[in-house]
């Protein structure tokens, strides 16, 4: 009825056991230390989603009356969350010599 099949027996080719094989690669891999491959593709794409992020932020209203009006801070006196807006004098040329600061540090940035 249902039929035996023969068993199979491979003679040994090496002197070497399997365990000592597998011992042998894990320690050659092991003194070789850690293999670290940059992320190259990873870090551009990155780069590009940040350049994205800063774009965005410079076209929001909020950004771009904080730098019309570098000195004016929002807040309460005693440094809490408030609606309560506070504003530092500022004179024009104080005024043009930031606005200069910040386009020089923002072109920078584009070189870079």
């Amino acid at each position: 009825m249902a039929s035996q099949t023969p068993k199979v027996s491979l003679k040994s080719t090496t002197k070497q056991t399997l365990h000592d094989r597998f011992t042998k690669i894990q320690q050659e891999v092991a003194a070789a230390g850690p293999v670290v491959r940059p992320n190259l593709r990873g870090l551009s794409l990155a780069t590009a989603r940040n350049r994205k992020l800063a774009l965005q932020m410079e076209n929001r209203p909020s950004v771009q009356a904080a730098l019309r009006y570098p000195g004016r801070r929002r807040g309460r006196a005693s440094g809490g969350r408030g609606g309560v807006t506070r504003a530092a004098s500022v004179s024009k040329d104080n005024l043009d010599k930031q606005l200069d600061a910040y386009m020089k540090h923002t072109d920078s940035m584009d070189t870079q």
